[in-house]
């Protein structure tokens, strides 16, 4: 996993666009990488007990930058971290729905 600041597909720099998925930025997955910590020291994070969850869990290396953000390691996990990774966006995904103010009304028409 890479710190780079937007998703490439292969296309030349001067024509990329984002494709809509999230890429995990150092500074965008640190903070939700520390509150799955949180959840796991707590023992608030219920995975029901899914093998692969399990598994995916037991190949996670983590790696620390110099200002000290973590951020899951791809290239030195021993097997698959995918579904870690997608559980570590998702909270960063809650994170950042929880800090976007609400309106203070709302329109409906029936």
């Amino acid at each position: 996993m890479s710190c780079s600041p937007r998703h490439r597909t292969g296309a030349s720099e001067a024509s990329a666009k984002p494709s809509g998925r999230r890429k995990a930025r150092c500074d965008s997955i640190a903070a939700p990488t520390r509150e799955l910590e949180k959840l796991i020291v707590s023992r608030k994070l219920a995975h029901g007990g899914y093998p692969v969850t399990r598994w995916m869990a037991g190949n996670v290396a983590v790696a620390q930058d110099p200002a000290g953000n973590l951020k899951p390691a791809k290239d030195k996990s021993t097997e698959r971290i995918d579904g870690i990774v997608a559980i570590i966006m998702a909270i960063g995904s809650a994170m950042v729905a929880q800090e976007e103010p609400q309106p203070l009304y709302q329109v409906v028409f029936f």
